[in-house]
């Protein structure tokens, strides 16, 4: 029995390197919980080229709308899906670990009890793999926030949080989120988890990347500040009233962009997190902006970053929804239409007139007898 191929997109150090092909226990995959939903997520640690040290790669997979395949040089992929692996930040992936593992009050774990408590949480019991997740993962997460006891069965230990508290340099990312206590006389480092490093640690996150020159390194990001009359246009004139008012329109603008950098960071942070961190980041100048456009009646001074940022995504999603159902309207195009659309139809008459009131000879010798008298 052959295995079907897929197309995959890796970094260049990892195909260079030859790990995707390594089938080692270094190179397999991990199944996690994602840091946002809970949902099963495969991930890969592989070598990384810049520094030779371990990092971690995500695994998304895009499914076309319609059956597709792909041509490979000779070669045809029946399967039209892409899979794209994409470097991800250790970080993010240790959040739900340490999430789950904190206590009231809370307390300082040595990272093998870290690990081997999380992989037991209720948050990290997964579904096997290939069986149809129909848990009710939001109402398992509810429970054990209430204490309550569910039932698991049918349901995993995650073996693979222990992997990643293996992987080379993790104490490294520990220390960027978390407060630590030195044991005596053993030295052995204890964590725990700090709300101040991790608020800070994600704030430097979304400042580097909402400056200007490295946000408009990214199309879709600029369309989306175009989206409410923020993209930039050439500055015109030199006096005074004009300055003013571009620099007004920049600190609007720079708003937007930390708006649309937080969302970046949504699908790996927890409600809970991204809530507080989206809270750092209040927008004055845009929320007058917005109150200002017609097409913003709920927007007022009182709005918060969180009205600001829902109605974002709302716009977003309003315009994805217009344009499917405008392409599902509009229907498959057959290939005699197409080609019926290129024809030339200068000096054709049109259809209609084919079915209009006949004039006779006559009238129409009389009407032009009458014409070039006037």
């Amino acid at each position: 029995m052959s295995l079907s191929k897929s197309l995959a997109v890796l970094p260049q150090g990892v195909i260079q390197s030859g790990a995707a092909k390594d089938t080692s226990a270094s190179n397999q995959f991990w199944r996690l919980p994602n840091p946002r939903t809970g949902l099963p997520s495969l991930y890969m640690p592989y070598r990384r080229e810049c520094d030779g040290k371990q990092g971690i790669l995500e695994l998304q997979k895009i499914s076309p709308d319609k059956e597709r395949s792909w041509f490979v040089e000779d070669e045809v992929i029946q399967d039209g899906k892409l899979l794209l692996f994409t470097p991800i930040d250790p970080v993010f992936l240790l959040l739900p670990a340490l999430e789950a593992t904190t206590t009231s009050p809370p307390r300082f774990l040595l990272p093998d009890q870290l690990f081997s408590t999380a992989s037991t949480h209720p948050s990290f019991l997964l579904a096997p793999p290939f069986t149809p997740s129909s848990t009710d993962l939001k109402g398992k997460r509810k429970q054990a926030d209430r204490g309550e006891e569910s039932d698991e069965a049918g349901k995993i230990e995650c073996e693979d949080v222990i992997r990643l508290g293996e992987l080379e340099g993790i104490e490294d990312h520990l220390l960027k989120i978390c407060d630590v206590l030195e044991l005596e006389p053993s030295k052995m480092k204890a964590y725990r988890l700090s709300t101040l490093k991790l608020q800070a640690y994600l704030s430097k996150k979304v400042n580097r990347l909402s400056v200007k020159e490295t946000f408009n390194r990214f199309p879709a990001l600029k369309r989306g500040l175009a989206r409410d009359g923020l993209g930039d246009l050439t500055e015109q004139g030199q006096d005074d009233s004009q300055k003013e008012e571009r620099d007004q329109l920049e600190l609007v603008r720079q708003e937007a962009r930390l708006l649309q950098t937080l969302q970046l960071l949504r699908p790996y942070l927890s409600p809970q997190t991204y809530t507080s961190i989206l809270k750092l980041f209040p927008t004055p100048h845009l929320t007058i902006h917005l109150s200002n456009l017609s097409s913003h009646p709920s927007v007022n001074s009182q709005s918060t970053t969180e009205d600001l940022e829902s109605l974002f995504l709302d716009k977003a999603n309003e315009t994805e929804k217009a344009l499917a159902e405008k392409k599902r309207a509009a229907g498959p195009i057959s290939q005699g239409v197409s080609k019926l659309k290129k024809v030339d139809t200068r000096g054709m008459s049109k259809i209609s007139s084919f079915f209009g009131k006949k004039t006779s000879v006559a009238e129409g010798v009389g009407r032009d007898k009458k014409d070039l008298e006037t």
